[in-house]
């Protein structure tokens, strides 16, 4: 069976491979559209961000017409990617006016079935110094698959991030924070009667330019997580109660840049702890020195190597090599492998899985790694990502299968020794100026015969009045577990109008297709999903 998928992704690659060179390509410069917000129109789906979902739809962020301009975190800094100008529905909206604008906002308000409600603010402050970014979402149901409401088949989300910079000759200051809390309902599984995760960051970075070629940077990151149940006495963990996660890191990074040579010394501490349990409090050091050069004029070289040490691990030597080509303006190329390192903290466990118990242990992943990708943009006209990853895992968690009677949360299981096999395929195809097809496929094969190969196929058909006065999508995803549990797939849609040129109507479908399933659908056994549901949204922008 693990034949047939590789298989299949090797047919799939080759398909979207042939369907470059049916297009004509184009000659034209394409703009530079990323300097402000990078992936904020061209974007398929960051699949490597981190995101916190609070159970209300799986992947709804594959709907055209809601896509956020998302705030950056320190770690997202672009490297040498080529842009692209790809012309999709949508483009010419309000955040493809931000930059003729020095402030723009954006104010969202929705009201749904099982007493949905939904309020976003968005708001730049762009040109002027200090340069602003802040956002705020509520959203709120109740009643899933029309139990009855107050009993615990919620959930609930608020999010709130922020960021400032200021640039001054020779000096840049970066700072970002944010709160999340989500919760769920336990649907009158156990005595409890919800489950709370709280994520709160803070961010600082300062820069000083010493010299043409050479940048000093210092970045101070702070975090906190913590995990709550309510409607019944405290559990009884190993940690006191409630369990708080507190993280502060701090990195110092010296950047030398020539016209073809990049070096970078970085050096990095991090402490962690959980009161009550000192098992818990790890300090991590680490030190990379990376080195990025040119050959001709489309071909790069990236190599980094470091040193790790931590109180669970004496040391290990991460590093990686990559080669990029670049053989022609639509093809990039990238093959690359290396020793990998992957912190493991309360934060990604509870941010990774729903109905997350605390864990037993908090162990840090490391092991071999390859991987090669594919990208290919046809300006005005095709895009396809595609990337494959084979991994060693010592430390693989997965979630486990048997709810706590006690909790009601499902507990973080660690198998050691774990060789991975993943790939992606990411497309998006402007079929007409006023319709585009994207497509987000992923496949997990663990070389383990007790932990299941699974694959997710998402594909959404959007399409928009040239000059944005309606429009509509509609978006499929599938998710199974090859030789297992086959999802029943997921079918949204949504449709808008704008009534004024910042003003517009929407309305929205989703899981339209689980009455045909016959029972109610599961998020996580044992606990149902909101099922098929409407919304209707109002959207101004100024």
């Amino acid at each position: 069976m693990n034949k047939n998928i590789i298989l299949l992704t090797l047919v799939l690659l080759l398909f979207s491979a042939a369907a470059v060179f049916a297009q004509e390509k184009k000659k034209e410069e394409a703009e530079d559209p990323g300097d402000l917000f990078p992936s904020m129109v061209l974007e398929i789906d960051d699949l490597s961000k981190e995101q916190i979902d609070a159970g209300f739809t799986p992947d709804e962020d594959l709907m055209t017409f809601e896509q956020e301009a998302p705030l950056p975190q320190p770690d997202e800094i672009p490297i040498d990617e080529p842009d692209v100008d790809l012309i999709v529905p949508g483009q010419d909206g309000e955040y493809a006016r931000i930059k003729d604008k020095s402030f723009f906002t954006k104010v969202l308000f929705g009201v749904g079935l099982q007493s949905n409600l939904l309020s976003e603010i968005t708001f730049f402050k762009l040109k002027e110094q200090p340069i602003v970014k802040l956002f705020y979402k509520h959203e709120n149901a109740d009643g899933f698959a029309y139990n009855q409401i107050g009993l615990g088949y919620h959930a609930r989300q608020d999010e709130f991030e922020g960021s400032i910079k200021i640039q001054m000759p020779g000096i840049t200051i970066e700072a970002d924070g944010g709160f999340h809390e989500k919760e769920q309902g336990l649907q009158e599984q156990v005595a409890y009667f919800s489950t709370i995760n709280q994520f709160s960051h803070l961010d600082a970075l300062f820069a000083f330019k010493l010299a043409d070629f050479f940048t000093l940077s210092t970045i101070t990151n702070f975090q906190s997580t913590s995990l709550h149940l309510t409607g019944d006495t405290n559990p009884v963990y190993t940690v006191a109660y409630p369990p708080i996660e507190f993280a502060i890191r701090e990195q110092l990074i010296g950047d030398a840049r020539w016209e073809s040579v990049t070096i970078q010394l970085a050096l990095n501490y991090k402490y962690r702890n959980i009161a009550g349990d000192a098992d818990y409090e790890t300090h991590r050091f680490r030190t990379d020195l990376s080195l990025g050069f040119e050959l001709g004029d489309w071909f790069l070289a990236d190599a980094a190597a470091g040193f790790f040490t931590s109180s669970d691990i004496p040391y290990l030597v991460p590093f990686t090599i990559t080669l990029h080509a670049y053989p022609a303006d639509w093809l990039k190329l990238s093959a690359g492998g290396g020793y990998k390192i992957e912190e493991r903290d309360l934060f990604h466990l509870l941010s990774g899985f729903d109905y997350a118990d605390f864990p037993a242990s908090l162990a840090d992943n490391h092991g071999w790694f390859a991987n090669a990708s594919v990208q290919i943009s046809l300006e005005n006209s095709l895009l396809i990502i595609a990337d494959a990853t084979i991994s060693e895992n010592r430390s693989y968690v997965t979630q486990g299968e048997t709810m706590s009677g006690t909790t009601g949360l499902f507990p973080v299981i660690y198998t050691p020794d774990v060789w991975l096999f993943h790939t992606d395929v990411k497309l998006r195809f402007p079929v007409f100026n006023w319709l585009a097809l994207s497509s987000v496929n992923a496949i997990d094969i663990p070389f383990d015969t007790e932990l299941h190969s699974s694959f997710s196929v998402g594909g959404e058909l959007a399409a928009e009045h040239v000059e944005g006065l309606f429009g509509a999508a509609v978006t499929l995803r599938i998710k199974a577990e090859v030789g297992g549990i086959y999802e029943f797939p997921y079918l949204d849609a949504s449709a808008f109008v704008r009534v004024l040129d910042n003003m517009k109507f929407i309305l929205e479908g989703l899981d339209l297709l689980s009455p045909l399933l016959g029972r109610q659908r599961e998020s996580v056994y044992p606990y149902l999903s909101p099922g098929i549901r409407a919304r209707f949204k109002f959207q101004i922008t100024f």
